[in-house]
């Protein structure tokens, strides 16, 4: 392999990389966000005394 194999190698590799960090990251935040929507839904339920 020459050197624009090896740099190109590199840089699919770092897309890949990235790419599914930033997938991660936005499932993390969908479940979050699931997580957060199902509390309020719990607590607008909730009378006020019990709050």
């Amino acid at each position: 392999m020459d050197q624009l194999q090896y740099v190109s190698a590199a840089y699919v590799i770092a897309f890949l990389v990235m790419t599914a960090i930033a997938l991660k990251i936005w499932l993390d935040g969908n479940s979050y966000r699931r997580r957060v929507e199902a509390l309020v839904r719990i607590r607008s339920k909730q009378s006020p005394r019990n709050r």
